[in-house]
């Protein structure tokens, strides 16, 4: 189905559109937006306004910038979302003529929020967040980046259980699953979502959740932009002011203890479901570092055992370790991964293994001797843990994302290359692509691949939705024919991951 829904959509995107029974050519992109514009006067624009190119640059990754859209729609409302479909569903009625992508944060994928020659829909302004009486849900704009998020929820001494960037955006990480400081303990960010405000293809708003609309309150925790344009969420917060977090680095040679740290970390039987951490292991030029990002869901005076196990591995060079605030936490991690460069990125999942965990740091570390050319680059390869108490929170948490309750541990890896050139692209593409084929061959080999591909982490054109299993795919298109028939978000929106 996967196969036939790209291919149809790509057969329509040349024919002609049918109006009655008149032959009439196809609209532009031009024509799009004019259309567009003439229903929605004050929030269209186009490439030589100063409204486009604020919208343009925002974008983490360098190639979206650089592909502009024919003009963006900044919504301010539901209402305005409400007619932008409507005018984009009637104009894609017949084919595929105004292809169009939906930017929450803009911090995804190139090419899953951004349209080039098309129509992007910036939702950012529909950033407000309320919290109920009980401080018990916050009902969150999909706009609002988790940055904001955590600065008001600061001054409640609450944290909900969204991005750890604080640049990243609420509405395409609730989508994508989301994992957060405190998964271990409550599960994906999905799984906290007890209500969304969706818009549909027909232009009509929906409320969702486990009593109204429940099977596509299952397919959002999971099934990405392939069902609606969600407008709000509401989420379970949990009662914190003050966490232990932080970064701590480590020389590059401490890689054997740091390796036996995070086995010894993620396998725990009796793991401590507030503690978090990954591991990296990252290049610049001039320096190769090993570093353990850590957190935990609580503030006892000195940092827990079960972190410990981290931390104490071997003599650090640096850390920012402290007890602080989500605000700062968020604000830290947007630093460290800026906006504007360009990115080329691949995950992968296997079961806990030590094999696997030194196989693949040594398949990444013998690249570098081939990277070392490319100036202002960044390079890692990062293990995050899936570990038992995350993921049976998973299983109680209602999604599509398809993982085992039960058995062994899971590590997300994600290999990245940053860097600033477009005349990298090439020669970087393709020694990421060789390293990661050859990390998951060695996961083949070794018995402990996972077909999971986390769509946080994925790179463009990485089976996704596919790695759900074939049950919940099977679920997902029927969803996404019950809500909208005429399949305009799979036909017209093409960026992200399709069913």
């Amino acid at each position: 189905m996967f196969l036939t829904r790209r291919l149809v959509a790509l057969a329509l995107a040349g024919f002609e559109l049918l109006v009655g029974s008149t032959l009439a050519a196809p609209a532009k992109a031009p024509d799009c937006c004019e259309t567009l514009r003439k229903s929605l006067p004050d929030i269209v624009s186009w490439s030589n306004t100063s409204a486009f190119t604020d919208s343009l640059s925002a974008y983490w990754v360098q190639q979206e910038s650089l592909a502009p859209p024919e003009c963006i729609v900044s919504v301010q409302s539901v209402a305005h979302v409400q007619t932008t479909v409507r005018v984009l569903a009637r104009l894609n009625a017949k084919s595929n003529t105004c292809p169009f992508a939906i930017r929450a944060g803009g911090h995804g994928n190139y090419g899953a929020s951004n349209q080039a020659s098309g129509v992007d829909i910036d939702l950012r302004g529909l950033n407000r967040i309320t919290v109920d009486q009980g401080l018990a849900v916050a009902s969150i704009g999909a706009g609002a980046s988790w940055g904001k998020v955590a600065l008001e929820l600061d001054t409640l001494g609450l944290v909900a259980p969204g991005g750890r960037d604080g640049d990243v955006g609420v509405g395409g990480l609730s989508l994508a699953g989301g994992i957060s400081y405190v998964a271990p303990l409550v599960g994906f960010t999905a799984d906290n979502i007890v209500k969304y405000q969706v818009v549909k293809a027909s232009g009509d708003v929906i409320t969702v959740s486990a009593t109204s609309n429940a099977d596509l309150f299952k397919a959002l925790k999971g099934g990405l932009n392939n069902f609606g344009i969600v407008t709000r969420i509401d989420i379970k917060t949990l009662p914190l002011s003050r966490t232990w977090g932080g970064t701590t680095y480590y020389d590059i040679s401490t890689a054997p203890q740091q390796l036996n740290a995070f086995y010894n970390f993620t396998s725990d039987p009796s793991y401590d479901d507030k503690a978090y951490a990954y591991q990296s292991f990252g290049y610049t030029p001039g320096s190769t570092v090993v570093l353990n990002n850590l957190a935990y869901a609580g503030a006892p005076a000195t940092l827990p055992a079960k972190l410990s196990v981290l931390n104490a591995a071997a003599p650090a060079l640096f850390s920012t370790l402290r007890l602080d605030n989500q605000t700062a936490f968020t604000t830290e991690q947007a630093v460290a991964s800026p906006k504007g460069l360009r990115q080329i990125h691949y995950t992968t999942t296997f079961q806990l293994n030590k094999e696997i965990l030194t196989a693949s740091f040594e398949i990444w570390n013998a690249s570098l001797a081939r990277i070392k050319s490319v100036p202002n680059l960044t390079y890692s390869w990062t293990f995050e843990p899936l570990p038992a108490p995350l993921l049976a929170a998973s299983a109680k948490g209602g999604n599509v994302l398809g993982l085992p309750s039960g058995g062994k541990p899971l590590v997300l890896g994600l290999i990245r290359a940053s860097y600033v050139d477009a005349a990298d692209d090439t020669y970087l593409n393709d020694i990421v692509k060789q390293v990661f084929s050859d990390i998951e061959a060695r996961a083949e080999k070794l018995g402990v691949a996972n077909q999971w591909k986390y769509a946080g982490y994925a790179g463009k054109g990485q089976p996704v939705i596919e790695g759900y299993g074939k049950s919940n795919v099977a679920f997902l298109e029927k969803v996404s024919s019950k809500y909208d028939p005429e399949q305009l978000f799979q036909r017209s929106v093409p960026g992200g991951f399709k069913l």
